[in-house]
């Protein structure tokens, strides 16, 4: 994630502290919130319309449950 992340000047959390550190803070207190999701999207390496095409299919998946 660190590689993903480094050099972007777009993610003002980042700014100013080493990014590695910071990442890993933000997992620590994320992940346990993302698990409890009823949806999980693996977004790596998709498009914006893939993603949007797999999102709904999910939506879709979960509401015919």
């Amino acid at each position: 994630m660190v590689e993903r992340t480094s050099g972007n000047n777009s993610r003002p959390i980042l700014q100013g502290v080493d990014p590695a550190e910071k990442l890993q803070q933000l997992m620590e207190v994320r992940y346990p919130i993302y698990a409890e999701a009823d949806i999980t999207v693996v977004t790596e390496r998709q498009t914006p319309q893939d993603m949007a095409k797999r999102i709904k299919s999910e939506i879709d998946r979960l509401l015919r449950q």
